[in-house]
């Protein structure tokens, strides 16, 4: 059959059942609307995910801690941490094979309490403050010459790291309560507030300890969730911890409460930690890495079980009204029959008109979910936290997605529309026409 000929039928078979193709090509193009539309989500947001897993919990960095000591007590055995590792074994750890860098964290054990002004109400807490080195937050710092010691006896200010979760609770919680204005980042850059040292809220006997009140200005955020609370250079906080031990008669220590350590590769974890446990060290990924990985895993499966539903309920529906339309077709059917047109010819004719119907349907849904979720993403962008992974629909993404949609939809239907016109074809020349 020539070319012109076969357009001629579809046009004619078009004219006159085009009601039914309009809804079979409705079906596909809802469909594939939302077989894109989650599809390209999940893509989005497991990337973010690991783009935001990959910056906050690198897996080259691991986190040293003192291991356990267990011992029995009434025929119980309990597990009581060690709270320090001492300086001669951060420089034994340092000089180990596997690893490349070295970041101690000290962090202060006697009470510290914060108070700020803020909108000329005041607020106070109780504080978490550690100390680190540069190196470890120099990518999140804006200005890194600002996070240095300093002589905070001497009056001058000491710069401060503080968590951006602080920043998006404030946004997400308080701020709405009490119908104040939400805080940027480079709102929060540079507001002071007083750390008091000896200071606690939760017992009046510290009181009798020594005390001193220090200035800070706040000089950067950190995403790192291991680093909550008040973050400060380390050796200003081991300078307060010496002036507190002094007024207290506590011993002297130089230990710090555990460290991160960078290895050159992933491979290398075992045989750190088998160096490790020799003393009484454990290495440490953060748990939120597997948490992470098993949150995306999740969320590929659901998308994907949706996906199944969605298309298993649209080849269903697409069979059922092609075996309508084929039915009321039984007379053309058999007169291309009758009049000498061989039968592959006229499954190639049906099936291709299948198929255009399909392939225009889907395209326009494809094309229509990836355009609304890219916009609805870039809107999303505007009013999420800092601190929150952003999903972002890539080029690539779209394509992939784009495709999928494509290849799943096209390819299922048209093996139904091949099912459908067969068993029509071998049943037309058993039944007479009415």
């Amino acid at each position: 059959m020539r070319l012109g000929n076969a357009l001629f039928l579809l046009r004619k078979h078009w004219r006159f059942h085009w009601a039914s193709w309009l809804i079979v090509a409705l079906l596909v193009a809802v469909s594939a609307f939302v077989i894109a539309l989650i599809g390209g989500a999940t893509r989005a947001v497991n990337a973010a995910l690991r783009e935001w897993s990959s910056d906050i919990f690198p897996p080259t960095v691991l986190t040293v801690r003192p291991a356990t000591e267990d011992f029995s007590l009434f025929g119980f055995q309990l597990a009581v941490p060690q709270t320090q590792i001492m300086r001669e074994t951060i420089d034994q750890i340092a000089v180990m094979p596997e690893v490349e860098r070295l970041f101690p964290v000290v962090v202060l054990t006697f009470p510290t309490h914060a108070e700020a002004t803020f909108m000329g109400e005041g607020f106070g807490t109780d504080a978490v403050v550690a100390g680190i080195d540069l190196p470890l937050v120099r990518s999140e710092l804006a200005s890194p010459e600002q996070f240095v010691p300093v002589d905070w006896l001497g009056g001058q200010r000491v710069p401060v790291l503080l968590s951006s979760y602080f920043v998006d609770l404030y946004n997400l919680m308080y701020a709405q309560t009490i119908s104040a204005p939400a805080l940027s980042e480079q709102t929060v850059l540079g507001f002071e507030f007083d750390l008091s040292i000896g200071e606690s809220v939760l017992g009046g006997s510290l009181a009798r300890g020594p005390r001193s009140r220090v200035r800070c200005r706040i000089v950067g955020l950190t995403r790192n969730p291991q680093l909550l609370g008040v973050t400060i250079p380390r050796q200003t906080v081991e300078e307060m911890r010496r002036w507190y031990e002094e007024r207290t008669g506590i011993r002297p220590t130089s230990a710090c409460s555990y460290a991160f350590v960078e290895i050159g590769d992933t491979g290398q974890i075992d045989s750190l930690r088998e160096r490790l446990a020799v003393m009484d060290l454990l290495a440490e990924s953060p748990p939120h890495v597997g948490r992470l990985s098993t949150l995306e895993r999740l969320l590929s499966l659901t998308s994907a079980v949706l996906q199944a539903v969605i298309l298993g309920l649209t080849l269903f529906g697409c069979f059922c009204l092609m075996a309508l339309q084929m039915e009321n077709r039984r007379p053309s059917l058999v007169f291309l029959h009758v009049s000498g047109v061989p039968g592959p010819i006229i499954r190639r004719l049906m099936v291709g008109e299948a198929g255009i119907v399909v392939a225009i349907a889907s395209a326009l849904g494809t094309v229509a979910a990836l355009v609304l979720l890219n916009r609805s993403l870039v809107a999303l962008t505007r009013i999420l936290p800092v601190s929150v992974p952003t999903p972002e629909l890539t080029p690539l993404m779209m394509v992939l997605t784009g495709a999928v949609t494509l290849a799943l939809l096209i390819g299922a239907v048209t093996l139904v529309a091949v099912a459908v016109v067969a068993a029509q074809l071998r049943g037309v020349g058993r039944r007479p026409v009415e």
